[in-house]
């Protein structure tokens, strides 16, 4: 994670005017490899490993006594959960309750994907691919996502405007995947890669990885562009344009049929809306961002 990222990520309990304060066990090339984000508010701590900062803060019930004995059979439990138990890194657990929570995953429509409350969409939204894939139509799907993976780095990067930028732009959702692509296309920008869970992955020049839960841990007007991939119900919405500055890009990649209208009601300018896609202008004129990073 790029050390002046820490400038911009706030504690997802307190809300976005509460900075972190990062303490580096490991770095290199003025990049964060292990330590941890800390609250001065709350006094929660957030992991930082393998380069990957996450973000997602605890299950209400972490914080009651009786549930703060380390386990992770209340499922998805955030990081700051973590570090409050025992001590076990325990990542998705092997619990009954999660088996439970996997089983009414994969039975869901393939509707409710488009509405989930998921921060970045991406859980149900690759459930509903596998299962889509497994009908007996698996055969052409890989020759048509290698062509679709293959292009949309340089598509994202042409929609969000990304050209000669400078700053942080956010890839967040099923995307992510394709930050460093991205990043390579635009040498002088920091992508954040953000999704639901910690990803290991390799060390990637100019991508920061972070994993967050139900709002977007980073400081209102960061961010240069951002993409919400899988989808985004209005909340999701509101979140992206909060954290762009004024007259910045935001894409939904994956929107439904009201993603523009709920866009206008936000007060952000419509700039393109074609099938599952749409891309708005942040309100607020638009204004030169300066970001002094040397990688």
């Amino acid at each position: 994670m790029f050390i002046l990222l820490t400038d911009a990520l706030t504690c997802p309990r307190c809300g976005p005017e509460f900075g972190l304060l990062v303490l580096a066990d490991q770095m290199e090339d003025r990049r964060v490899i292990e330590g941890t984000l800390g609250c001065a508010n709350c006094r929660s701590a957030y992991p930082i490993h393998n380069a990957a900062a996450d973000l997602r803060p605890a299950p209400s019930a972490s914080t009651d006594p009786a549930g703060s004995d380390g386990s992770d059979g209340s499922g998805g439990s955030g990081a700051s959960g973590r570090l409050r138990g025992s001590g076990a890194s325990g990542g998705s657990g092997g619990s009954g309750g999660s088996a439970e929570s996997t089983e009414s995953a994969e039975s869901a429509e393939s509707t409710e994907s488009t509405e989930s409350t998921d921060l970045t969409g991406s859980t149900r939204t690759a459930a509903s691919t596998q299962s889509t894939g497994s009908t007996g139509s698996a055969a052409p799907t890989p020759d048509v996502s290698a062509d679709e993976d293959a292009e949309a780095p340089v598509r994202l990067a042409a929609l969000m405007g990304l050209a000669g930028a400078t700053g942080l732009a956010m890839l967040a959702g099923p995307g992510a995947r394709h930050a460093a692509a991205v990043s390579a296309l635009v040498p002088d920008l920091e992508v954040v890669a953000v999704t639901d869970r910690p990803v290991g992955a390799e060390r990637e020049p100019g991508v920061s990885r972070v994993a967050a839960g139900a709002v977007l841990p980073v400081r209102g007007g960061a961010l240069r562009a951002a993409a919400l991939t899988g989808g985004a119900g209005e909340a999701l919405l509101r979140e992206g344009l909060r954290v762009l500055a004024p007259g910045a890009r935001l894409v939904v990649d994956g929107a439904d049929a009201r993603t523009a209208e709920r866009l206008r009601a936000l007060g952000a300018q419509v700039l393109l809306e074609q099938e599952g896609v749409v891309v708005a202008r942040a309100p607020g004129r638009p204004v030169e961002l300066r970001y002094n990073a040397v990688r």
